[in-house]
């Protein structure tokens, strides 16, 4: 699929794509536009055909008149059912490609420093439970920051999938660094390479739950659980993540593009 600026009217080059970031600059023009928004305009000025009975359908219904069938609130989804939708060549772009934004690994807490009160003014006793208290803090900021952040990048730099997997389940025992699901996403992937599609599956799905990072990240979840479930043979939970994944983000071309696939086979 071309993509056309809609102020110059000139094509966009794909070397001026960035499907990951949701962004195509127009360099004729110099506007910057959503790549999200450029497709769902393509589609919607263009007409658009029921894939059941290959009917032409009027604009926004939800009903084909011809045959009657429900449409997909999704113009994109209805294009790709109907056999319409061009293929856009991806190329060398990862389908877990995910905006650096939401990949960065925040930096663990640090631990507070507390003034300790002159010891002209504390007796013995005193002086020894501010110690044990600081210590008891140091401890507890050790074993459920520090160490669960330190075992969540190592995880995720490691090419060893064995030893991320590992990692990553015991960092999954402190919930507050999975608050946005992203132990959760990354665990997924490691097992959809072992081609352990099960534990994917089960993974990916509490990713997609704690979502926090909004629709674009949530998308690529969605075509990662897709991902497990096509290669598990299971071929209609497939489709409706593929679908749910185009509905989020209608620039997902791994999404798009797995969907045609799969519809044509």
């Amino acid at each position: 699929m071309t993509l056309t600026c809609p102020k110059c009217g000139k094509q966009i080059d794909s070397a001026s794509v960035n499907v990951a970031q949701d962004m195509a600059f127009c360099a004729p023009c110099g506007e910057m536009h959503k790549i999200s928004v450029l497709t769902a305009a393509a589609v919607q000025a263009k007409p658009q055909f029921c894939p059941k009975c290959g009917a032409q359908l009027n604009a926004g219904t939800q009903f084909c008149t011809a045959c009657g069938s429900t449409q997909h609130k999704n113009a994109v989804v209805n294009d790709i059912r109907a056999g319409h939708h061009e293929k856009l060549d991806i190329g060398a772009l990862s389908m877990n490609e995910i905006p650096l934004q939401h990949q960065s690994v925040s930096q663990p807490l640090q631990a507070q420093a507390y003034p300790t009160p002159p010891a002209s003014q504390k007796k013995k006793k005193t002086k020894r439970i501010v110690l044990i208290a600081v210590g008891a803090v140091v401890g507890i900021l050790l074993i459920f920051v520090v160490l669960p952040a330190r075992l969540r990048d190592i995880a995720t730099m490691s090419e060893d999938n064995d030893k991320a997997i590992r990692y990553f389940n015991i960092a999954l025992h402190f919930p507050f660094w999975n608050s946005d699901g992203y132990i959760s996403d990354h665990l997924g992937k490691r097992y959809l390479l072992n081609e352990q599609y099960s534990n994917a599956i089960v993974h990916f799905s509490t990713a997609i739950k704690l979502n926090r990072s909004g629709n674009l990240v949530k998308s690529y979840r969605y075509s990662d659980r897709g991902t497990a479930y096509m290669l598990m043979g299971q071929k209609e939970q497939a489709i409706q993540d593929f679908e749910t994944a185009i509905t989020l983000y209608n620039a997902n071309w791994f999404a798009i593009n797995t969907l045609q696939e799969l519809l044509e086979n």
